[in-house]
């Protein structure tokens, strides 16, 4: 073989190098743009709507959570022994006269004012002194299932029944705000009323 073929058969390598690597440029490319397409189309078609279900999830969570905080301060007062509100000292002594009185066989219960100071200070829901507990007295009786009599002593004292309670849910449905329905109690005496 001469030179001169050698030559053109070197020549013709090269160029065909020249080509391949070229043409393997081009498969690269094409193969980085397939894998962008595919992960923008994943991160559009998978990631985002995943991502967009996971943030209502936990969004959902936060909400649960701090209604289960609500509600633990409503039994237990707030953890920073701050008192609470009025409205949450009353749903609590609802509560806590629903629970106690449950476990009673013939299901009613009756506090006195003492009863309701001892057990909202118990529970971490301040103190209160006579007048507001008698103001929250006046508040609880307002639910089905509740009322305030004087005892035999001319004591003022709140009662609840189970019997008496909602059908429909017993304890959430006495402690909702709106979900307290007044006139159908058996209040049978009037509490002055006082501000907390």
């Amino acid at each position: 073989m001469s030179s001169a073929d050698e030559q053109s058969e070197v020549e013709a390598l090269r160029e065909r190098v020249a080509e391949l690597e070229e043409s393997r440029e081009e498969d690269l490319l094409r193969v980085r743009n397939s894998v962008q397409s595919d992960m923008e189309q994943y991160r559009e078609n998978v990631i985002k709507p995943r991502l967009a279900e996971l943030e209502a999830e936990v969004e959902q969570l936060r909400e649960e959570l701090d209604e289960q905080r609500e509600e633990l301060a409503n039994i237990t007062g707030p953890a920073d022994g701050t008192a609470t509100k009025p409205e949450q000292r009353t749903r609590a002594v609802r509560r806590m006269m629903i629970n106690q009185a449950e476990m009673r066989e013939h299901g009613t219960l009756a506090w006195k004012y003492d009863d309701v100071i001892d057990h909202l200070e118990t529970n971490g829901h301040g103190k209160v002194h006579a007048a507001q507990a008698y103001r929250i007295m006046e508040r609880a009786a307002e639910a089905d299932g509740f009322g305030h009599t004087k005892n035999d002593d001319g004591e003022k004292t709140l009662r609840v029944s189970i019997d008496a309670l909602p059908a429909n849910g017993g304890v959430n449905s006495v402690n909702n705000a709106g979900g307290v329905s007044a006139g159908e109690n058996s209040t049978e005496t009037t509490v002055e009323a006082t501000n907390d």
